[in-house]
């Protein structure tokens, strides 16, 4: 996986490609993040584009962490006072009921 970077203020050039940093994209009308990004809604990105992108920011990837074994996160449970005092509350039913 590449090195990701995120863009700072003095981040324009990408190869030949110049890019200007986007803040609140999600508020801009769609031309403009695409124009400003320098891509295309019916055509996407190039080939080349995308390489240089990758070689720059590295793979659009979300980071996996290695996932909880069950028997932990079982056991994590019993650290909560509300669930010993539960338990606590079946066993003295229990006793009561025998």
């Amino acid at each position: 996986m590449g090195h990701h970077r995120g863009m700072d203020a003095g981040d324009t050039e990408l190869g030949s490609l110049s890019l200007e940093p986007v803040d609140a994209a999600w508020s801009l009308e769609p031309a403009a993040v695409l124009a400003a990004m320098a891509s295309d809604a019916e055509t996407g990105l190039t080939e080349a584009s995308v390489s240089q992108r990758v070689e720059r920011f590295g793979k659009n990837e979300i980071a996996v962490s290695a996932e909880t074994p069950v028997w932990k996160r079982v056991l994590a449970q019993f650290s909560d006072p509300l669930v010993l005092l539960l338990l606590v509350a079946i066993v003295v039913s229990v006793i009561a009921w025998l």
